[in-house]
């Protein structure tokens, strides 16, 4: 009974892919710097340019600033005060604070952890369990932004119109990203997000475990 329910719960969500051409893909969390200087030129930071990498992401002052900050990241993260600590084909960036992002004290030689590939310094043990509940704020307290990771649905066609969906419009909810055709498509969403996740076959909680 187990087997055959399982295969129709698949089948419906092999369909539900099929007809709306999902392809969901887990997005990893990002850390901004907010930097105000680019580390590659120097140059103040005056528009929107910037680079992802491992994690983070870097301000640029220009686009040709990209391609030089990928061949020596390291020295340009150095140059932020950031070190790249690397374990086999792991990297974690190090932001090398030197306050702790709970209780605000100067941190211990040793006591570090590890969120999301980002490792904090601490004053003691016990602030690593409240970062890792709410990285957001810590980072906030440390002068960073950060953008929750999100399952992307990769959805080709819109949920409301079932026209082709258009760049940048999209919406996140319960950690899942669909995306739409219009603007105005995301504010009905918003008012009914299950029923929207109904019509594209998804359930959030499951999509968000199965997928990693």
């Amino acid at each position: 009974m187990r087997t055959t329910t399982l295969l129709i719960v698949l089948a419906g969500a092999l369909a539900a892919d099929e007809t709306r051409k999902i392809d969901p893909i887990r997005i990893p969390a990002i850390v901004e710097l907010n930097n105000k200087t680019c580390p590659v030129q120097g140059d103040e930071i005056t528009g929107d340019d910037h680079v992802d990498w491992n994690g983070v992401r870097v301000r640029l002052c220009c686009p040709d600033c990209k391609p030089m900050f990928l061949k020596e990241p390291e020295a340009a993260l150095g140059k932020l005060g950031l070190k790249v600590v690397k374990d086999g084909d792991k990297v974690v960036i190090d932001l090398a604070n030197t306050t702790c992002p709970i209780m605000n004290k100067p941190v211990k030689e040793g006591v570090t952890g590890d969120v999301d590939g980002i490792r904090f310094h601490y004053c003691c043990e016990g602030c690593d369990k409240k970062v890792k509940k709410d990285p957001a704020a810590a980072l906030k307290k440390l002068g960073y932004g950060y953008i929750p990771s999100v399952v992307d649905l990769r959805n080709a066609e819109c949920p409301m119109s079932g026209k082709a969906v258009k760049e940048g419009v999209f919406a996140d909810k319960d950690g899942i990203r669909v995306h739409f055709c219009c603007p105005n498509c995301p504010k009905a969403f918003e008012k009914d997000p299950a029923a929207t996740f109904a019509k594209l076959g998804v359930d959030p909680k499951a999509l968000k475990e199965s997928v990693r």
